[in-house]
């Protein structure tokens, strides 16, 4: 190693921290586990940086008029309660067992979370972390995880007004989640031909039809993609439209050929959800006037006619079918954005795009319940990347399973690795 090289990383390893002793941690993604996670880092007395593309929770409030299956009970940690009541920023007082929309969620808990002394100065609001790598070092550099654990990570941050620079890390945390990465709406996983061309006037997130986007839905006709929950959640708010708006027309198309296409769970724990997966096969096997449910069909095509879409569904045997309509909403589901760590070391599930070792444990508990899931060893967290870690939703990579108490517990055994006492444990009461 040459002085120059050795001059210039020692410079670096300064700026982060490394020279006093003490890692600094970057946290990217300020939604509710990136929040829980600098909590946790900065009571620990560790230095943080908290990125967020947007405002905090920003993705959240995308959907924010939607109703979590979860009750508060799994959505808050002790330590959260605990220092927003310590420093009189808990909003209100709100029942353990009732579930919270995802505005809710933002606006009671993790809002005033961002407010505690211990994380403003903390938090760097309308920063987009585009890349992150190792100082010096390539991906195909160093396989060794002790050199690369030499070298600190060099961030690419973009603000919102486009200027760009590099900040420094000792641990990167990615807790940017999946909303932003939507899946397509055609067949295979790929684009339907037309659809990149319009996607910009398809909805891919799920909007709230009853009340600040209804003037967008009511008396027209909608195509709802998806047999998901919230494919679900959408078709049942568009079928409450018809009630109140007899012009409004609904079509659901699913890719199931099953009459009833939501799974549903025996002695479901969670009423939120056993209510969603009923309501969505009454939708199916019932439909209103005006509603269609077409079961076992796959979107082939996107054309523009006049304001509206030309839908072409095909089935299983390539028989085809057209429909007419006035707007589309796409709720086919999201990806992380494997973008942010492509010069490093993350070994990736060929099925599911989470981290290898977490996918695998998901796999083997087999369970359809995310109450089931159990949150496993703490070395499923580690990444072939030393120091680097995918937490929260993005760490289920393409399985919708997460739950935020899950996230919760995951941050505690994190930080076992990362080095603190092991019998820490402040997500107790």
């Amino acid at each position: 190693m040459n002085k120059a090289y050795s001059a210039n990383t020692y410079a670096v390893a300064e700026r982060v921290g490394l020279a006093d002793g003490k890692p600094r941690i970057a946290i990217l993604g300020a939604g509710p586990i990136g929040i829980e996670t600098a909590l946790y880092a900065r009571t620990l007395g560790y230095p943080v940086t908290l990125y967020e593309k947007g405002s905090i929770a920003s993705n959240v409030r995308k959907w924010g008029h939607i109703r979590l299956f979860s009750p508060w009970s799994y959505n808050r940690s002790a330590l959260g309660v605990q220092r927003l009541n310590e420093e009189g920023l808990a909003q209100a007082t709100q029942n353990a067992d009732e579930c919270p929309t995802g505005a809710e969620l933002v606006d009671l808990y993790v809002a005033p979370l961002s407010r505690l002394p211990e994380l403003r100065d903390s938090i760097q609001e309308n920063c987009e972390i585009l890349a992150c790598g190792r100082v010096n070092v390539l991906k195909r550099d160093r396989n060794s995880e002790v050199d690369r654990a030499g070298q600190p990570f060099r961030l690419l941050v973009r603000h919102s007004g486009g200027r760009e620079r590099y900040d420094f890390a000792d641990i990167v945390i990615d807790a940017t989640g999946v909303f932003g990465e939507h899946n397509c709406l055609g067949d295979a996983g790929i684009p339907a031909p037309g659809e990149t061309e319009f996607e910009t006037e398809i909805e891919y997130n799920p909007p709230d039809v009853k009340a600040g986007a209804r003037d967008r839905y009511a008396g027209r006709h909608t195509v709802v993609v998806g047999a998901g929950s919230s494919g679900a959640t959408t078709a049942a708010a568009l079928a409450e439209l018809i009630a109140s708006d007899p012009g409004t027309r609904v079509s659901w198309v699913c890719r199931t050929e099953d009459q009833r296409p939501l799974r549903m769970i025996d002695d479901d724990p969670l009423p939120e959800r056993r209510a969603l997966s009923e309501a969505g096969n009454r939708l199916a096997t019932a439909p209103p006037a005006g509603f269609e449910f077409i079961g076992g069909h796959c979107v082939a095509g996107v054309e523009k006619r006049d304001s509206g879409f030309v839908l072409t569904l095909e089935n299983g045997i390539g028989a085809q079918k057209e429909r007419l309509c006035d707007r589309v909403i796409a709720t086919v589901g999201y990806h992380p954005n494997e973008k942010i760590y492509r010069q490093l070391h993350v070994h990736e599930c060929y099925s599911s795009l989470g981290p290898i070792a977490l996918a695998a444990s998901l796999v083997e508990q087999g369970t359809v319940d995310c109450l089931s899931i159990e949150a496993g060893s703490v070395d499923l967290l580690r990444t072939p990347e030393p120091n680097f870690f995918i937490l929260g939703a993005k760490s289920f990579g393409m399985n919708p399973s997460f739950l935020l108490h899950l996230g919760h517990e995951h941050i505690k055994q994190l930080f076992t690795i990362i080095g603190a006492d092991a019998e820490l444990d402040l997500y107790r009461p």
